[in-house]
């Protein structure tokens, strides 16, 4: 097993060193300078042309852009064109490359374009409400879609299972920006019943209970959950009664039966358990998620998550912010497929053995 893991972690390295080389290299092609951008905020009346130059360098030196861009460069002829015979000018790790990557994994994502703060402050509270909403999400989709689609595969055929699967479809169909602004009419309004709130989070003292604090949040957070909740618990309903007919179809399940087993022995004990690969499969797509919000349901209910945060820095061309959420969330596929290849092989001994046999 733990040979296994190393392997998977080995992987890992590289593909998240070459998606780090990606999301650099994009930031490079964004529209607009930072510099320019920098200089004429502290552009004052009086100041001449060589002293806007000098502090330019300075803000360059201080962002680290006056370092080579990568770690090797071609360099051009006379000509100022590239040669058919590549020059390659090596530069050293002293490079804009090699600092923001090593900063980054100290976690120190750089300063903003659009305030000049450190990132890291800037993300630390919209992450903080991003993970609470989606775990939340996350865990009572799965709570509730396990057992549901369980039953629903035991019940095939029945006017149960029916009636679950045409809600299930009504659920799965509906747009959640359309469901968040039916919610806010007839929950949150005066005009009807406004028995939630419209949206925002609440600032708390420091002398309140956690009690009073667990209720407030929870009557803020209950709709954008709801709404962040719903999607995955029909899909993932639908992913599991699937997995459980093709197993409940098995032989195995059938020489179970005959030995007398109870139902539910057969069910959660025998099917289930076979059952569970689509699931953790599908965990290393739903992991990313918890990071990266929903910018429409944030942006709806005016919650200041990693999502909405997201689309202001696209609006404010805000690229540092943009692209440290853009690693964020490539991270966490990477972690999600690594931990769901784990689950995998604890779950499936022949995983790890045909990978070592490879």
């Amino acid at each position: 097993m733990l040979k296994y893991i190393i392997i998977r972690i080995l992987y890992f390295i590289p593909t998240f060193v070459g998606i780090s080389m990606l999301v650099f290299f994009l930031s490079k092609h964004t529209p607009g300078d930072p510099l320019d951008k920098f200089v004429d905020e502290d552009l004052s009346i009086n100041e001449s042309y060589d002293d806007k130059q000098s502090r330019r360098l300075l803000i360059a030196k201080d962002l680290g852009l006056d370092k080579p861009v990568f770690y090797f460069e071609f360099r051009k002829n006379e000509q100022n064109n590239y040669p058919i015979i590549p020059k390659i000018k090596w530069n050293g790790f002293n490079n804009q490359y090699h600092r923001w990557f090593t900063n980054f994994i100290l976690g120190d994502f750089g300063k903003s374009y659009f305030d000049r703060l450190p990132i890291r402050s800037r993300i630390s509270s919209p992450l903080k409400w991003t993970l609470l909403i989606n775990l939340i999400s996350i865990l009572l989709a799965y709570l509730i879609s396990i057992p549901l689609g369980v039953y629903s595969a035991d019940r095939k055929g029945a006017l149960w299972e029916k009636s679950t699967n045409l809600f299930l479809y009504f659920l799965y169909s509906i747009p959640g920006f359309w469901l968040a602004t039916l919610l806010i009419t007839f929950l949150a309004s005066q005009d009807f019943l406004q028995l939630f709130p419209a949206g925002g989070i609440s600032s708390f003292s420091r002398d309140a209970s956690f009690i009073s604090k667990f209720l407030n949040v929870s009557w803020h957070l209950a709709l954008p959950i709801f709404c962040t909740t719903y999607v995955a618990f029909a899909f993932i309903t639908k992913q599991v009664k699937a997995s459980m007919l093709n197993s409940l179809n098995a032989d195995y399940i059938k020489t179970a039966k005959v030995k007398g087993l109870s139902k539910n022995k057969v069910l959660w004990k025998h099917g289930l358990r076979n059952s569970l690969f689509p699931l953790i499969t599908l965990f290393s797509y739903v992991f990313p998620a918890t990071i990266a919000g929903s910018v429409i349901i944030e942006i709806i209910f005016s919650i200041p998550g990693m999502g909405r945060l997201a689309y202001e820095g696209l609006l404010q061309q805000d690229w540092p912010l943009v692209y440290t959420i853009a690693m964020m969330g490539a991270i966490l596929t990477l972690i999600g497929n690594l931990i769901s290849d784990i689950i995998y092989a604890c779950a499936d001994p022949r995983v790890q053995l045909n990978n070592q046999n490879s």
